[in-house]
């Protein structure tokens, strides 16, 4: 194993310091709570989609409360949704907002598969790798990067299965047709 000077030591520890400072700066009750606004406007889109349903008897919705757990969010209840068509029932069961990819994900599971909701940015398309190759010049040559930062606006869409995940909008038309996969209907 090559040596490791001092210099990219203290470098490595200046990192991590600096690091768990900003962690330590996170409203985690704020990050659950928005977490929680997300998932109840979820089911409220949901519910619009199945009205007409559920308004003449022949789907029922209900609600279970779990535990979720995250690191640093804890253990805290949230509200998982049962879809009652006929004799199957499909589970909308919230997977957790401390995710890589995505603001947060629900499971929806039915008597023949299952699918994913993710809550993602409104402009994404679909996971894409992250590369950045970059030539290092001497420090006194070399411009400072800057990223302008730009809102980000999260939306739920259909998360297609990996390798090659894509995101569906997430409209009444798309998630009869999800609610059918998980069916095999």
């Amino acid at each position: 194993m090559p040596g490791v000077t001092t210099k990219e030591f203290d470098e490595f520890v200046r990192r991590e310091k600096s690091s768990a400072a900003a962690q330590s700066q996170i409203d985690w009750d704020k990050e659950r709570s928005e977490w929680i606004a997300y998932l109840d406007s979820l089911y409220k889109k949901i519910e619009s989609f199945l009205k007409k349903y559920k308004g003449d008897g022949s789907i029922q919705t209900e609600y279970k409360e779990v535990d979720l757990y995250e690191e640093n969010l804890g253990t805290y209840p949230v509200r998982k949704m049962l879809i009652h068509i006929g004799r199957r029932v499909i589970k909308l069961t919230p997977v957790g907002t401390l995710l890589i990819g995505s603001k947060g994900r629900v499971d929806v599971e039915g008597p023949s598969g299952k699918a994913a909701l993710a809550l993602v940015d409104k402009n994404a398309v679909g996971l894409r790798p992250v590369i950045r190759v970059s030539i290092v010049e001497p420090k006194e040559k070399r411009e400072p990067e800057v990223e302008s930062p730009r809102k980000i606006v999260w939306v739920w869409k259909i998360a297609t299965p990996p390798p090659a995940v894509k995101y569906i909008e997430l409209s009444a038309e798309s998630f009869y047709e999800l609610i059918m996969e998980v069916s095999n209907a």
